[in-house]
């Protein structure tokens, strides 16, 4: 009997809030969480290739990662073999309705990052809202996660939890700080925050994990809610 596959995707309307940085990161984590389950994350932007590019910038005499990368065109023909557990997709900012609608849909875990400034707080909440709008009954598996909050502000976060609480919109547990000597050094190696050796990435790895252990928790949640809910 084949394996339950979960798509996972990483959905803002906006750019710049962090979502190849986390879907490469937490595919990687994911996988070392159980390396008998194949993760392939999906570079769904055929315009800027984010993911695609990240990983041709990686050194070929590394080790291998723990997943495989490929386009959205190519997606089909990896996923056709039957051997992932994990699909993660990268999307691209500014999907039309229809798109929007179908990858929701199609998704067990929506995930919507955005950075702590106003702008875009301003557009995770008009793309969560368009979700609402446009696919009601998919609300219970959006959540937000808070990307590059800054060490030194502890509260930031709760702050927006609240606000998003308040808005009935739900958020991880689990937040990114703002780690640029871990993220921006790895991102133009083409590497996982986990193959640096500095202080900021061990400190960020941490945090992926930690995600990526909330995000299998959640799925798990959420297939005993259909399970129980029919």
């Amino acid at each position: 009997m084949r394996d339950v596959v979960e798509t996972i995707t990483f959905l803002n309307k906006k750019g710049g809030v962090g979502k190849t940085s986390l879907a490469t990161n937490l595919a990687g984590a994911i996988a070392v969480q159980d390396e008998s389950k194949r993760v392939l994350l999906i570079d769904g932007d055929i315009e800027t290739n984010s993911a695609l590019n990240w990983h041709m910038r990686r050194d070929p005499s590394r080790p291998a990662l723990g997943f495989d990368v490929v386009s959205q065109r190519s997606a089909h023909l990896s996923a056709g073999t039957g051997k992932y557990n994990f699909f993660i997709i990268d999307t691209k900012a500014a999907p039309k309705e229809q798109d929007l609608i179908q990858t929701v849909e199609g998704s067990q875990l929506i995930i919507v990052p955005t950075l702590p400034d106003a702008g875009s707080l301003a557009t995770t909440y008009e793309t969560i809202e368009s979700i609402r709008a446009l696919t009601p009954n998919c609300m219970h598996k959006v959540r937000v996660l808070i990307n590059s909050i800054m060490v030194q502000a502890r509260t930031q976060n709760m702050d927006i939890v609240a606000a998003f609480d308040n808005a009935g919109i739900k958020c991880f547990d689990a937040y990114m700080n703002c780690y640029r000597n871990a993220y921006h050094p790895a991102s133009g190696d083409g590497l996982l925050v986990q193959e640096l050796s500095n202080e900021q990435a061990r400190k960020a790895w941490a945090q992926c994990q930690a995600m990526s252990r909330e995000i299998l928790e959640l799925l798990a949640s959420l297939h005993m809610e259909e399970v129980v809910h029919g």
